[in-house]
């Protein structure tokens, strides 16, 4: 029987309290201390959030200054931020939405990543700060160069306080935080400047871009096709470019469309989720991939990319060093979207290079090693490294959480275990032994959990038996009629080269897959389960992960994905009053919206009769 807890409002108020928490603390490193910790875009998912729950947070629309204390000036009208897009698409659908027809001229400039600076009748200039009220800057003007394409300058200037990347390289050095370390970024450094009272260095220059310099127009209609083009154009200015602006060329029209208190509903930023530094590749790390491959990862010098310090990046495999010609020494240029692993994108050669060398096995010590396109391989059957990659992946393609290869190497090195089944079968008292109590704990956990069949011969690691393959296979038969059927090449996916390997392999597989077997109190054999039919997609934050709720769902033939469309059965919601994109989609596609504690009391009820 499931007990409904009504956990909504308090789980509500402190995840609020978090958010808000969070977001203040990364203001104040971001305005204040000028040393941002995350990046746009995670800063960004957390503003989301927090709107989604409390769209009247106070701190959704708090604003701050470059300089805590100094003269503050009341602006002329209020100079507000832009609502964002995070895809082109976006972008452009919203300015459709907002044009009178498909001629509407639509006025497109870089976003500049630097402080919005307003200069009044050419001798006043103050920052944003607020939007109500500025800093007055104007004892920094003499250190401040104007860049225009206008005959005379208007009243009312806007435009972006900022360092081209060349010239912040190299000063880079000669201007100090308060604390006495140097800043990361363009942007971090002109904000330091600006906040630091009295008179700065005369030898330093500050950029003034008028936001008009480099503007283009296009036609709503034209966007889809033009836009793409511009945005690369903007990417090879010598300034450090987070995004483009795009509003209604016509001021009495986009006047008219009005503000919020937070932005004007004439404009949009399209936020670049991805930006792109050049790093030298200082050394060359090999570790262990599935049988007994080894992959390369470069190390690099440590570069910024939206306030994120990367160190490394991956080389994929021995193919990709030899046919681009990489080096110790080259220059790397590379590419974070995101929330994701940073790419190479291009690279570029330099003086002073030296061939990437490997010799032994940087694990088991072997010399063995062999070439077979693309990968380099360690020929050693009994190579620790392999042992330890292997189970680590099967760990986790069975849903151990938290349990990771520094854990899984400890015990392989302690005990001489080598496979996932032995591992599994260690007691207590090894565990114990390492201070590992707790990672016991967990195991167990999961023993008692149901898994499927097909999880289990996936988590073996054999040669062509991924996740999928291993789901099809167990589709079409259980593990024991698996010993009798000498056609699984004809099933979808597996081919006649996996089968014969299946087959040549057999009884060690089925060994391998008893021994693992035995250890979960419940397995599901998906060949002899009534096909559910229903798929669903989880929606928000849950009180526990949401992998622990895909178990149990999988556990009654349910399939879950993360992206909502018309396949989906339901979409399954923390609690009632949870909103969110994917709901209003949702609404719109006619998919019924369930909370996850109606859901699986359904489900529970059915299941008990």
């Amino acid at each position: 029987m499931f007990l409904t807890v009504d956990w909504e409002a308090q789980m509500n108020r402190s995840q609020i309290e978090q958010l808000a928490n969070e977001i203040e603390y990364h203001n104040i490193k971001y305005w204040i201390e000028h040393s941002p910790e995350i990046s746009d875009e995670e800063f960004d998912e957390l503003v989301r959030k927090l709107r989604v729950l409390d769209p009247n947070h106070p701190i959704l629309y708090k604003r701050y200054h470059l300089l805590k204390d100094g003269k503050k000036i009341k602006h002329k009208k209020p100079v507000l931020s832009l609502n964002k897009g995070y895809t082109i698409s976006e972008a452009i659908n919203y300015l459709k939405s907002i044009s009178r027809d498909k001629d509407e001229i639509i006025h497109i400039s870089p976003k500049f990543d630097g402080i919005h600076g307003i200069l009044y009748y050419r001798h006043i200039l103050v920052t944003r700060g607020d939007g109500e009220t500025g800093d007055d800057i104007s004892d920094k003007l003499k250190n401040i160069k104007i860049y225009t394409n206008k005959v005379k300058l208007p009243d009312i200037f806007h435009g972006e306080l900022i360092f081209k990347n060349s010239y912040f390289e190299k000063i880079r050095n000669e201007i100090k935080r308060k604390d006495g370390g140097t800043y990361k970024t363009p942007r971090n450094a002109v904000a330091g400047i600006l906040s630091t009272l009295g008179k700065i260095d005369d030898k330093i220059m500050i950029d003034f871009v008028d936001f008009d310099l480099y503007a283009r127009k296009l036609s709503v209609e034209e966007l889809e096709d033009g836009l793409p083009a511009i945005v690369e154009e903007f990417r090879k200015l010598d300034y450090a470019i987070d995004g483009i602006v795009l509003k209604i060329d016509d001021e009495d029209y986009f006047e008219s469309l009005g503000h919020n208190n937070s932005f004007y509903h004439g404009a949009i930023a399209y936020k670049f989720s991805n930006k792109r530094v050049v790093t030298k590749l200082i050394d060359v790390r090999w570790t262990n991939g599935l049988d007994n491959t080894l992959i390369p990862t470069a190390i690099l010098e440590p570069v910024e990319i939206n306030g994120v310090t990367i160190n490394k990046v991956s080389l994929h495999n021995a193919k990709y060093i030899l046919d681009n010609d990489i080096k110790i020494g080259s220059l790397i240029e590379i590419e974070r979207k995101g929330d994701a692993v940073p790419v190479i994108v291009d690279i570029h050669h330099s003086e002073n290079e030296s061939d990437i060398v490997i010799e032994h096995c940087p694990n088991c010590g072997s010399n063995q090693l062999h070439y077979d396109e693309p990968h380099l391989y360690c020929l050693n059957p009994n190579c620790s490294g392999n042992v330890v990659k292997q189970i680590s992946i099967g760990l986790k393609r069975l849903k151990f959480e938290n349990i990771g290869e520094k854990i899984v190497e400890k015990l392989v090195s302690s005990y001489n275990i080598s496979t996932i089944e032995d591992l599994l079968g260690l007691s207590y008292e090894h565990f114990s032994k390492l201070s590992l109590k707790a990672v016991h704990r967990k195991i167990v956990e999961r023993l008692n959990k149901p898994v499927y069949d097909y999880q289990l011969l996936s988590a073996l690691c054999l040669k062509g038996l991924g996740p999928e393959l291993s789901k099809r296979l167990c589709k079409e038969m259980t593990i024991d009629e698996l010993v009798e059927n000498l056609h699984i090449g004809a099933i979808d996916g597996i081919g006649f080269v996996r089968g014969s390997i299946i087959i040549d392999n057999i009884d060690e597989i089925c060994a391998r897959y008893q021994k693992l077997k035995s250890h979960f109190k419940y397995v599901i054999e998906i060949s002899k389960q009534q096909e559910q039919n229903i798929t669903v997609c989880l929606s928000g934050t849950f009180p526990k992960p949401k992998s622990h709720y895909q178990q149990i769902l999988e556990s009654y033939g349910i399939n879950t994905i993360n992206n909502l469309n018309k396949s989906v059965s339901y979409l399954i919601i923390p609690h009632k009053n949870h909103t969110s994109t994917k709901v209003e989609k949702a609404q719109r596609l006619n998919i019924p919206t369930k909370t996850i504690d109606e859901f699986l009391e359904e489900l529970n009820d059915k299941h008990n009769h």
